[in-house]
């Protein structure tokens, strides 16, 4: 009987560093993926175009808004309804994404389109 109190003893030692761990490595984890998207923006309200080069385009909506930045990557996520769509993307400098932050391009300056940039998370 006294083996089996040390064993458990033992057993409930190990399950808390072992939980403790977890708490520690979810913590490391939620930083890294804020970090990761700390140059990532949505735009919504960008018309679907065949062939589009999404990269291409974000390029262009942020020379409009006058913002000096490089698009690292970008593409489009679908929903159910074609028509309402998101690009996603990343800027090469989280200044960039700040400046861009809740900004409308006017869709006279550029045609047949009217976009809505914000932060993601």
């Amino acid at each position: 009987m006294k083996e089996l109190r040390e064993q458990n003893m033992k057993l409930t030692e190990t399950n808390d560093k072992l939980s403790s761990e977890i708490r520690v490595l979810k913590i490391k984890v939620d930083e890294l993926e804020q970090k990761t998207l700390e140059k990532v923006i949505e735009i919504m309200g960008v018309p679907l175009i065949q062939n589009e080069d999404c990269k291409n385009t974000v390029k262009g909506m942020i020379s409009k808004l006058n913002i000096e930045c490089d698009v690292v990557k970008a593409y489009r996520i679908s929903s159910k309804q074609k028509t309402d769509t998101k690009i996603i993307a990343w800027l090469s400098d989280t200044n960039a994404k700040n400046n861009s932050k809740e900004k409308q391009i006017d869709s006279k300056s550029i045609p047949k389109r009217l976009a809505y940039i914000e932060n993601i998370y």
